[in-house]
């Protein structure tokens, strides 16, 4: 049976949302960076497959993590 509990769903929301941040986000300040140290005019940094790739990678480490955490409680 599935334990769930508000601290689980809060930590594995808060991991996910850090993990998400920390690859897309990577991508996004490289991109920001090369157009500004370069002198070029800076566009779009934030773009739609950006968006599409957070939502995905949040979904997945949210699951991993959440089930992990369940894992974890049953030994």
């Amino acid at each position: 049976m599935i334990n769930i509990t508000i601290k689980k769903i809060f930590i594995s929301i808060v991991s996910a949302v850090l993990v998400s941040m920390i690859t897309v986000g990577g991508s996004t300040i490289a991109t920001f960076l090369y157009y500004y140290l370069n002198g070029e005019q800076v566009g779009e940094v934030i773009t739609t497959s950006r968006v599409v790739w957070f939502s995905i990678i949040f979904v997945i480490s949210f699951l991993f993590i959440f089930f992990g955490l369940d894992k974890k409680d049953k030994k």
